[in-house]
C-alpha cells in the first residue's frame, strides 16, 4: 500500500491507473472553500522559506488555479477508469466518523477488517486527536479568496460528488 496524501499526487492519477492496473485509489474530497485556503497557507509558508516577502493575494490565485488544474485532470482520469477502482471519501465523514469509514473503504475493496485492526486503529486515534499539535488558522480573506465565487468555480465537481459546504 502507498499512502500519496499530496493532493499535487492528482496529476499522476491517470498515469497510476495505467500503470497499476489492479491499483485502487482512495480519493478524499472536501468543501473548495475549506481545502483552498488550507493549501493556500501551507504554500504560503513555503514561499516565506525561499522568499523575503509573500503576496497572499498572488498566493489564493496561483493555488485557485492549480486545484483548478488538479480537479479537471483528475476527472478526466476516473471517466477512462473502472469506477470500482476508486473510492471517495468526503473530508468531513472521515473526521466525524474515522472508524466508520475505514469499515466502509475495507468492504468496498474487499479488504479484511476485523477487530485487531480495529483495536490499532483505535489505539492510533487516541494518540493522535485531530489538532494533537494546535489548529491550523486560515481563512478565504487572508487570501483575497470569496468562497461562493470557489463554489461556483467547483460547482461542477461538487455537484459530481455530492460535496457540501463546510
Amino acid at each position: 500500500h502507498w499512502v500519496l496524501k499530496c493532493p499535487s499526487h492528482l496529476f499522476g492519477l491517470s498515469a497510476l491507473l495505467r500503470v497499476f492496473p489492479n491499483g485502487c485509489v482512495i480519493q478524499t474530497h472536501r468543501d473548495p472553500a475549506k481545502a483552498v485556503p488550507s493549501l493556500c497557507s501551507l504554500s504560503a509558508a513555503l514561499d516565506g522559506m525561499s522568499y523575503q516577502t509573500v503576496n497572499m493575494q498572488e498566493v489564493g490565485q496561483r493555488i485557485v488555479k492549480i486545484i483548478e488544474q488538479l480537479v479537471n485532470r483528475s476527472m478526466r482520469a476516473r471517466e477512462g477508469s473502472d469506477s470500482e477502482r476508486i473510492y471517495d471519501v468526503h473530508f468531513q465523514d472521515l473526521v466525524k466518523s474515522p472508524l466508520a469509514t475505514v469499515q466502509q473503504i475495507y468492504a468496498h475493496f474487499g479488504y479484511r477488517y476485523d477487530a485487531a485492526l480495529e483495536r490499532r486503529l483505535k489505539v492510533y486515534l487516541g494518540a493522535n486527536p485531530q489538532h494533537k499539535h494546535g489548529v491550523h488558522r486560515y481563512s478565504l480573506d487572508d487570501f483575497g479568496l470569496d468562497g461562493q465565487a470557489l463554489r461556483s468555480l467547483f460547482a461542477g465537481y461538487c455537484d459530481r460528488l455530492r460535496i457540501n459546504p463546510e
